[in-house]
């Protein structure tokens, strides 16, 4: 044994070694300080945020309506949930530098996408069903931010948020917007999210575009959108250009429109799901505050742990589960230029998201992927295609005779 080893007292050759765990120990203290400072930071900056991102319309809810304030912040956990998608056709601001025209064309503001979501109580389904902006409905009365009260009345879905607006109101328009809803579906909702122009096309720029594939080539001048048939990653403009786009394409009508929305939205969700943002927080918290600041909230969505216990519970939703609904209707016999609900399907629909019950038989829905199915007697869904308004249920081949061969292999 080497004698300079022996002379050395045991003590001091665990101080040789000590360093080394020293080391280890300090960079794991390290690490570990460093991902709770950025959470805190994450988090305390994208609360103020999102805080920041919230419409009051406290004042336009009758008090008898108001919740009380300890049920103000809720975290939906276990229980169904319905929020209302508005997007807005408003050139006040910075929409009147988009293309979509200026206040002088257009001083009222209309809602040209209407969707409810519901997310089941065992978080197991998404139903997104959209609402047709020339539905005639019953408009509830509506208190305007003088205090004042518009009576209510009985014609199209989108006249609701013109009417709260009065102008350029915000938030008198969603909240009369939100009462019409809750007077159609029978279900209070849970909250709002709010989209304009400049808004929707800041989502888009965050997804870096958004995929789309059209079956034929489409040049609409009213939305400035010009494309061949195929496959195209949208930017910004081109994206919000095809949301709105309508007179050039099919028949002209809203009613297709609505298709194209929810192919829109369908891939906006794909993408988000397939970005798998969890495993960089750099890159999470970039994309969640691009995604805040294009929207508008309602209170309810006001609180940061309440969004993200949410968004984590839609996690567990299988994709299949995901389904895309227009709310059945019929033409007007009044006015042909106008829908109303188609009974008994349209109350059927309502009562399954009343109840958190699966959508009812007869239902025509698209999957996340833009494919059409229908609900069957037994609940099965049946693929098919739409032809114009009417659902084409795919019939299959029968099989041959070699398909019922059993080959069994020595």
């Amino acid at each position: 044994m080497d004698k300079n080893l022996q002379r050395v007292p045991r003590h001091a050759r665990h101080q040789r070694r000590l360093p080394w765990v020293r080391a280890t120990l300090a960079g794991v203290l390290a690490v570990a300080l460093f991902v709770g400072v950025t959470a805190i930071h994450l988090y305390t900056g994208l609360e103020s945020q999102v805080q920041a991102a919230v419409i009051d319309t406290s004042k336009f809810i009758p008090q008898s309506d108001t919740p009380p304030e300890e049920a103000v912040v809720d975290s939906f956990a276990g229980r169904p949930v319905n929020i209302l998608i508005t997007g807005i056709d408003s050139r006040y601001g910075d929409n009147g530098s988009v293309g979509a025209g200026s206040v002088e064309d257009q001083d009222a503001i209309l809602t040209d996408t209407n969707m409810i979501l519901h997310l089941s109580a065992d978080r197991r389904q998404i139903s997104v069903v959209s609402v047709p902006r020339d539905l005639l409905t019953d408009i509830p009365d509506c208190t305007l931010s003088d205090g004042s009260v518009v009576p209510g009345s009985y014609q199209m879905f989108n006249a609701a948020f013109q009417i709260g607006a009065a102008g350029d109101d915000i938030a008198g328009g969603v909240a009369c917007s939100q009462a019409t809803a809750e007077l159609l579906t029978g279900t209070k909702m849970d909250g709002f999210v709010l989209v304009d122009f400049t808004g929707f096309q800041g989502m888009i720029a965050t997804l870096g575009g958004v995929d789309i594939c059209v079956d034929e080539d489409i040049d609409d001048p009213y939305a400035g959108l010009k494309l061949s048939a195929g496959c195209h990653r949208l930017n910004p403009t081109e994206a919000l250009g095809y949301a709105r786009a309508r007179k050039t394409i099919g028949d002209g009508s809203d009613l297709q429109r609505i298709g194209r929305q929810q192919q829109m939205i369908g891939s906006i969700m794909q993408q988000v799901l397939e970005a798998n943002l969890v495993t960089d927080i750099f890159k999470l918290r970039n994309f969640l505050s691009e995604m805040i600041a294009s929207i508008a909230v309602s209170p309810s969505l006001g609180d940061l742990k309440t969004d993200v216990g949410l968004a984590h519970s839609i996690e567990s939703v299988p994709r299949e589960n995901i389904r895309f609904v227009t709310l059945p209707w019929d033409f007007s016999l009044e006015d042909p230029n106008r829908v109303e609900e188609s009974e008994p399907l349209a109350a059927e629909l309502w009562s399954a998201l009343r109840d958190d019950q699966p959508l009812p038989e007869g239902i025509v829905y698209k999957d996340i992927d833009n494919h059409y199915f229908q609900i069957g007697p037994d609940g099965v869904p049946i693929p098919g295609t739409v032809d114009g308004y009417e659902f084409e249920p795919t019939i299959p081949e029968p099989a041959s005779a070699a398909d019922n061969v059993e080959t069994h292999e020595q």
